[in-house]
């Protein structure tokens, strides 16, 4: 990376000092080794009039690789689609089962209450929720959201909603370094 760095502010006719070098290290930490040559190249193709490390800056964003969090933030949408549908399923068998079972729980706003999630099981043994879907039902207002999914807002609404918690918790994990909580963490990375 050192050799990309001087060659850059070499050919870029750029200010030999510290600062420069220290800058364009930076902005090139995240590129993968095996694309310094194209990316090189590409710098070099761009006109360089005006401010050359505006140039660098530009062409590193099409080669860094994504981090892990950029990664995570940019699925997070599809996930909370996914998470919703999962809740909304699971509250109309929920609902299900206890109109099928009125004499046994006759308030279906009891039922939804008094049920640990943590706990639910399927068929197979496996438990129905993980601890990111257990966390996102826990910041929503557990029992009584999961009871009302299909009244209190629109689809749209609610998956924007598990979107925002989902990247709050992506945030919190990758914020002062990655130096969070070891309970929140284990919650937010958990698939």
């Amino acid at each position: 990376m050192e050799e990309l760095v001087k060659a850059l502010i070499k050919e870029l006719k750029m200010d030999d000092n510290i600062f420069n070098y220290q800058a364009v290290a930076e902005e090139i930490e995240r590129i993968d080794k095996k694309d310094y040559l194209d990316f090189y190249k590409e710098v070099l193709k761009r006109e360089h009039f005006g401010n050359k490390f505006k140039i660098i800056c530009d062409v590193a964003k099409e080669f860094k690789v994504p981090t892990k969090k950029d990664t995570l933030l940019i699925n997070s949408r599809d996930e909370a689609k996914s998470i919703y549908n999962k809740f909304y399923c699971e509250s109309c068998a929920m609902l299900d089962f206890t109109q099928k079972n009125r004499n046994k729980y006759p308030s279906d706003f009891d039922f939804f209450m008094s049920v640990d999630y943590s706990t639910l099981k399927r068929k197979d043994g496996s438990k129905t929720y993980n601890k990111k879907e257990l966390y996102v039902l826990n910041e929503l207002g557990g029992g009584k959201w999961l009871l009302n999914i299909k009244m209190l807002e629109n689809s749209s609404v609610a998956i924007s909603k598990i979107e925002n918690i989902i990247k709050k918790g992506i945030e919190t994990k990758y914020a002062n370094n990655g130096i969070i909580d070891k309970k929140v963490l284990k919650v937010i990375t958990s698939r």
